[in-house]
């Protein structure tokens, strides 16, 4: 992979406290628009600015938006907020799993509706990722504390995903094992949990290094220290290069995906093939 391909799938996560106003966003955008691929701002940043103001913003200051609106609501609602981010050309929107897979369903074919009479190719349906798992399984639970059930429902989500027809999935990368070389080889995995070679692990969490995470199959990095730096708010155009050179460098070549799509599982069907691939292979590692 060259490095202008693995630049692309760095999704910069802004945070709220060291980008104080939008002059400050603004800096971090027109510094690092040509050495990541998108911008992910959250809702300290939207609640204030709006997201789609927000969105119109970065892309005048030359940047791509991850617009991780978290939706867990109304049918209507969830297709009619799909449809404004699709006016504002946001490039890539994340929908919560924990509404449920009817929901989801209903949502996406709402979102079909909505937009199929001037948009005929669905253009915008490849950009929308769900988050995988609910709040209470992200961050430092979802990597420290990784037991069976949470297997289990992680299993339950990318069924959800697949079925729903959305294009990919937000997760930590401490479930990557469960997806590699499996039904859901063609979902979009954008994982976070990760860092850099050679940086410590944050002491609250056991994160992944970005090379690991790019051999077992992950497709975007969702990372934010040390390209802007924790402690600081310093922001490292040499960091970012050193990461795209790391995810170029070990990144497989993609294969062909038409022979896998044959045989491919679908939802429910899918989850109970990648939790069983799991626990097979725990059983094969401890024997």
């Amino acid at each position: 992979m060259n490095i202008d391909s693995a630049r692309k799938k760095i999704v910069l996560q802004v945070p709220r406290y060291w980008t104080r106003n939008l002059e400050e966003l603004k800096s971090v955008v027109e510094t690092l628009k040509d050495y990541v691929g998108y911008f992910y701002t959250g809702s300290g940043f939207w609640t204030e600015f709006g997201p789609l103001h927000l969105t119109k913003l970065i892309h005048n200051w030359g940047g791509q938006v991850f617009l991780p609106l978290d939706l867990d609501d109304s049918v209507t609602e969830i297709s009619s907020a799909l449809q404004a981010c699709r006016r504002s050309k946001v490039e890539m929107v994340s929908v919560s799993t924990t509404i449920g897979l009817e929901y989801l369903e209903m949502a996406m074919e709402g979102t079909k509706k909505l937009e199929s009479w001037e948009d005929p190719n669905n253009a915008f349906q490849s950009s929308i990722i769900a988050n995988l798992l609910p709040r209470f399984m992200e961050g430092s639970r979802a990597s420290s504390i990784f037991g069976q059930n949470d297997r289990v429902m992680a299993a339950k989500f990318a069924g959800w995903v697949e079925k729903a027809g959305l294009n990919g999935m937000v997760f930590s990368a401490a479930y990557l094992d469960l997806f590699k070389n499996n039904g859901f080889a063609a979902l979009k995995k954008i994982v976070f949990d990760i860092r850099p070679e050679g940086q410590r692990p944050n002491t609250k969490k056991n994160s992944i290094v970005i090379a690991k995470a790019a051999k077992n199959g992950a497709d975007m990095f969702l990372i934010c220290h040390p390209i802007i730096d924790y402690a600081s708010g310093k922001i490292s155009i040499e960091a970012a290069e050193r990461i795209a050179a790391e995810i170029a460098s070990n990144t497989p070549s993609k294969k062909n995906h038409h022979g896998q799509n044959k045989n491919r599982l679908h939802g429910d069907k899918a989850s109970g093939q990648v939790l069983q691939n799991s626990q097979n292979a725990e059983i094969s590692s401890v024997a």
